[in-house]
């Protein structure tokens, strides 16, 4: 089994793209922590397209964290969901070896600090003073 043209997809952005001698793409978009993204691994071209899968996570502290899968028909789909930002490293085994460029390393950012934003438009206006005047009868 050629594991050298097995697709991993992380967010609709291919990390391991059609691997030639001289050449191996690999690019990973920008993730903040609390956000989650999905990881697909196309195993259709194997010839064993529902062999064994593994995903896990590497965090910065060096603790390792397998990833839950859900198979498909043309492979396996899990979901990357960082708690810490720093850089991580996600390794994916298909059929017991490493799928090529694995591990795939994922630089998480910061989530947005929310307490530094501000809403306007939205604050209590000051009302007019109205006089009623109720007289007795």
């Amino acid at each position: 089994m050629d594991l050298s043209v097995l697709p991993v997809t992380y967010v609709g952005v291919c990390m391991c793209c059609m691997l030639s001698e001289h050449l191996t793409r690999f690019c990973t978009p920008a993730i903040e922590v609390g956000e989650t993204r999905p990881i697909s691994i196309d195993t259709s071209s194997t010839g064993r397209p529902d062999a064994p899968c593994r995903v896990s996570v590497t965090n910065p502290k060096g603790q390792t964290m397998e990833l839950p899968l859900s198979q498909k028909p043309d492979g396996y789909d899990t979901l990357f969901a960082p708690l810490e930002p720093g850089p991580h490293k996600v390794n994916v085994e298909f059929a017991g070896q490493p799928v090529p460029d694995s591990p795939f390393k994922v630089d998480v950012k910061p989530a947005p600090e929310v307490g530094a934003v501000q809403v306007l438009g939205l604050e209590s206006r000051k009302c007019g003073v109205a006089w009623v005047l109720v007289t007795a009868p």
